[in-house]
């Protein structure tokens, strides 16, 4: 960090790049479990499953947001 070399924006940014990328690899941890994966055969199309698996429960989160989510998935205004 002493030797960066750059505008505090630009070091700004990097920080928020960094986090966005941790804040994701948090999510597909606590939904898929992805830390304590066995898929050794083809893990690249196990990460592509993973990655979908995310994004749909964002898109469920963001299209369900001002409605209480039951456990069934059912929701209730």
């Amino acid at each position: 960090m002493a030797n960066f070399k750059t505008t505090a924006k630009e070091f700004h940014q990097k920080i928020l790049q960094h986090w966005r990328v941790e804040t994701y690899h948090y999510h597909l941890d606590m939904l898929t479990d992805e830390d304590d994966h066995i898929a050794h055969k083809e893990p690249f199309s196990i990460t592509i499953l993973r990655s979908f698996t995310v994004n749909l429960y964002q898109l469920f989160l963001n299209a369900n947001k001002n409605k209480k989510v039951l456990p069934t998935g059912k929701t209730i205004k």
